[in-house]
């Protein structure tokens, strides 16, 4: 029998109270350790809580001591990493957890140590499918978590991810131990409960493998390790005691592998009871929709940085023109101080969550101001210049070509003008659309912001004032790359006569047909299999008493919903690539939940809601902008999808991966400490889909993250889109999480037929990151005249592309892609360039195996739902 023995401390960064109040509490914790480091030859080791934020957070303070710090790490007596953060992973990206181990493992290099080859994770609200792969190509094969499959009677288990990747896992309530036992420490009865809780330990283990972690929430360095560690050895002489960093503990569980308990796929369990003998932790579902505009932020941050600012530095440098990439680093930095799970779930005190914000605004800034350096490197001729062609360049972060509607705005000045129509004064600027070969393109005009004061240098106090003409039109651009077209002006009126079908409240295209009800709510008829969706998007709203943790609603509730309130339908906009309806109506509900009787009110608050629904010309799909002007307290509002497609399985989109559940909820798990619930994580992707692949999917790129299928008589889909509350831990009241202010949402409803794939769905979620690139250029004598072009392609179209960046050490360009399948399968990526040799790497970018370069392809083959990541090389 081997006992793995660690002292650490779980950091939240924030929480119920604000970072700066939390990291005096740091530096005298590493003041504390420090000290005993020096003073102590018999304490071995402490690991730092898996992040290595806290070490710039203490050098920041202490930078004289911070050297001592780091001589430490050196020696392997202060274990740092893997994280940078310790995040949460049902409301980030994928991306941004590889983006924060990788920024884990550089800091903890940068002072002088090896980050821990170990998942710590132990205070994670649940745990994503796929964090065994991600895990993995970091070279991480162990973790520690203490959430999300409820209690258990096992302390070690072998964790699957869907390709097959196994991480050693181990589970427990990390403040377990100093909670409940070293209260007694120096009593006479101490001895006899330490020896229960190792023998316990023993006991829910098939392996000879014991973990004891003295950890807990802000605890100071135990000096009392040492004695600690040659009590056991006293009580437990046959047992070897390893006072060792966690990696070891993986090497000796993978000799008894094969005994070990078997999960797979995402740990989200709740907790059964809390009276068991080795509690594990809560699962806390409902943080999943508290404080919906951080999610909302959060969500845009990572947009842009990973679909646009990442693969537009990429294309710059491939161009010859690069960019300075550690704008970039910096901005993801600003991004991952807000991941942590405490700060991204909104479970925190108003101070915390209202400082959020400055990070993500920063991480934004950098971001725009990168694009505008790209827009710059792209023109040729200032746009306050005398000549009135344009050249409008769009470009495609997708690995695949796409064919639709794109929407771009164009600041015009000096073109001709004519009348809009005979009995008109309006004017506006008319010119035609066209292609690479001179062909005009049917566009659409949207509207036009007249008089806007625009700068018209980025590095210089230049203004001008613009019309600014937003334009729709449906256009052909290849893989990873751009087209332009040319805006030429016309003396005479440009027109197209040729309109999408459309009545007062209805439009078609020739896949499908948006027909809106009385009330707002959309039916919607599938014409490639004629199956008609009736009464989407209504609402359901219903009382709230829970906290940023959980939902709960009143004993007293009642749900109001909008089915008899009338709405005011509007045609804004009707033409050649486009239909838009504009739908208002306004919902009353109870204003706010009496704090003593825990009734809501009779007096109602109205919550003016505006629906702009849009169907494209050649799109299976409409898409809904909402905003909720939310003057309601104590309440959480869902949005209603009723499919009534049939099956008791559903599915939801997660990072790198889509999973399945059963509808509705288990009734044997009603009585649980921690009730299961309906509402479980999602990335924005939730869907309910037939034997014969018929069904409807619901498709959101911000915010949006906790959705459920009802065991209803519609099998409804039903997304939380935003609850409101003022119980948050250690606050008397907390006023931000009531969301007193405009909310705004973004939403696809997509009805899908048997070959719908998952991969589509993401591609369209892409299509929704407002993240498109366009750079508008005036014609000058070497401006040429509109071109295309693409800088790779994916051949499989169930290999989703899932980001392209310049290599960390910028000696090459990196591709990560992953198979959106549960089948296996191969693809090739083709150049459009000639490159020299190409790697398959890790997550870290370090090369695992070279691949053979063939008339600028590579080949890979993908088990089902495989991440792969490519580094290639230019001559």
């Amino acid at each position: 029998m081997k006992l793995f023995y660690i002292n650490s401390t779980h950091w939240d960064r924030e929480w119920y109270v604000p970072f700066q109040h939390f990291r005096y509490n740091l530096v005298e914790t590493l003041n504390g350790l420090i000290d005993i480091l020096e003073t102590d030859p018999e304490y071995k080791i402490f690991t730092l809580d898996g992040q290595t934020i806290v070490l710039e957070d203490y050098a920041e303070i202490e930078p004289e001591k911070a050297e001592k710090l780091k001589s430490f790490i050196r020696e392997g007596r202060i274990v740092v990493g893997p994280w940078y953060v310790m995040p949460d992973e049902f409301l980030v990206s994928g991306e941004s957890l590889i983006k924060n181990l990788s920024v884990g493992h550089k800091l903890a290099g940068e002072w002088g140590g090896k980050p821990l080859k170990y998942g710590y994770a132990n205070d994670i609200f649940g745990h994503i499918a796929q964090l065994p792969q991600i895990f993995k190509g970091f070279g991480i094969e162990g973790a520690y978590i203490g959430r999300g499959l409820g209690n258990t009677e096992f302390n070690h288990f072998v964790w699957s991810s869907p390709d097959g990747t196994e991480c050693l896992t181990s589970i427990g309530f990390y403040g377990a131990f100093i909670v409940g036992k070293m209260k007694h420490y120096g009593t006479e009865e101490f001895p006899q409960i330490l020896r229960e809780w190792i023998e316990l330990s023993m006991s829910r283990s098939e392996a000879p493998v014991v973990f004891l972690s003295n950890t807990n929430d802000h605890t100071p360095v135990d000096r009392r390790t040492p004695e600690i560690l040659n009590m056991i050895r006293e009580q437990f002489p046959e047992t070897e005691v390893c006072d060792v960093d966690l990696s070891e503990m993986v090497e000796e569980l993978k000799k008894h592998k094969s005994v070990l308990p078997k999960v797979s796929g995402e740990l989200s369990e709740p907790r059964d009871t809390a009276e068991h003998p080795a509690r594990n932790l809560t699962l806390l579902y409902h943080c999943l929709s508290a404080h919906y505009p951080l999610k909302q932020q959060n969500d845009r941050c990572q947009n842009l940085l990973e679909t646009r600012a990442e693969p537009m530095l990429a294309l710059a440098a491939l161009d010859g023109k690069p960019l300075n990439r550690r704008f970039l680093d910096t901005a993801w930095k600003w991004l991952l101080q807000n991941h942590p799970h405490d700060s991204i779930c909104g479970c925190s005190s108003d101070r915390v969550h209202g400082q959020m914000p400055y990070r993500f605004e920063q991480a934004e800034d950098i971001a725009n101001r990168l694009y505008e350096a790209f827009s710059d490197g792209q023109r040729t001729v200032s746009l306050d210049g005398d000549k009135t062609d344009y050249i409008v360049k769009v470009y495609n972060t997708l690995a695949h070509p796409v064919n639709k509607t794109h929407t771009v705005k164009v600041a015009m000045k000096g073109f001709s003008t004519a009348r809009r129509g005979y009995a008109m004064k309006e004017s506006h600027n008319n010119f035609r659309l066209l292609d690479q070969k001179g062909r005009d393109i049917e566009y659409q005009l949207d509207r036009i912001d007249r008089s806007r004061l625009l700068r018209t240098s980025s590095v210089a106090q230049k203004f001008d004032t613009f019309d600014v003409y937003t334009v729709s039109f449906k256009a052909a651009i290849p893989a990873m790359g751009c087209a332009s077209f040319r805006i030429v002006p016309e003396e005479s009126r440009v027109a197209f006569p040729e309109k999408m079908p459309c009545g007062e409240n209805w439009a078609e295209n020739d896949l499908v047909r948006l027909e809106i009800s009385p009330n707002g709510r959309l039916n919607l008829t599938d014409k490639r299999n004629g199956r008609t969706y009736k009464n989407l998007c209504g609402l359901a709203d219903n009382g709230e008493v829970g906290d940023g943790w959980r939902h709960e609603s009143p004993m007293n509730d009642f749900t109001v919903t909008d089915i008899g309130t009338p709405a005011e339908i509007s045609l804004l906009s009707n033409g050649a690539v486009k239909t838009v309806f504009k739908v208002t109506k306004v919902l009353k509900v109870p204003q706010y939940l009496d704090s003593k009787t825990l009734d809501r009110s009779d007096g109602k608050a109205e919550l003016a809601i505006t629906n702009i629904i849009t169907i494209n010309r050649d799109s299976a799909f409409v898409t809904v902008e909402t905003e909720i002007d939310n003057t309601a307290r104590d309440h959480r509002l869902k949005l209603m999808l009723p499919t009534n497609v049939e099956g008791n399985t559903y599915f939801a989109g997660q990072a790198f991966c889509k999973v399945t559940r059963p509808v509705g909820t288990d009734p044997k798990k009603a009585s649980w400490d921690e009730p299961e619930c309906v509402e479980r994580n999602m990335n924005g992707i939730v869907g309910k889909q037939s034997a014969n692949g018929d069904g409807l999917a619901f498709v959101s790129a911000e915010g949006l993250h906790e959705a459920g299928v009802l065991n209803d008589a519609d099998s409804t889909v039903a997304v939380t889109l935003y609850r409101c509350f003022d119980r948050v831990f250690m606050q008397t009241e907390s006023h931000l999480p009531q969301l007193q202010r405009r909310l705004t949402f973004k939403y696809s409803i997509v009805p899908m037929v048997a070959d719908t794939s998952y991969a589509e769905l993401l591609k369209l979620q892409h299509g929704l990151k407002n993240t498109e690139m366009t750079v508008v250029d005036k014609v000058s004598a070497d401006t040429p005249t509109a071109t295309a072009r693409s800088y790779f392609e994916i051949e499989n179209p169930d290999i989703a592309l899932s980001l392209f960046k310049t290599s960390d050490d910028d000696d090459g360009y990196i591709i990560r892609v992953f198979n959106a399948s549960d089948k296996a399968t191969e693809s090739k990526i083709t150049f459009a360039l000639d490159i020299e040799k190409a790697y398959e790497t890790d997550l870290l970018e370090c090369p695992v195996s070279q691949l053979a370069v063939c008339e600028n392809s590579v080949s890979l083959t993908f088990k089902p739902w495989e991440i792969k990541t490519v580094k290639f090389f230019k001559p």
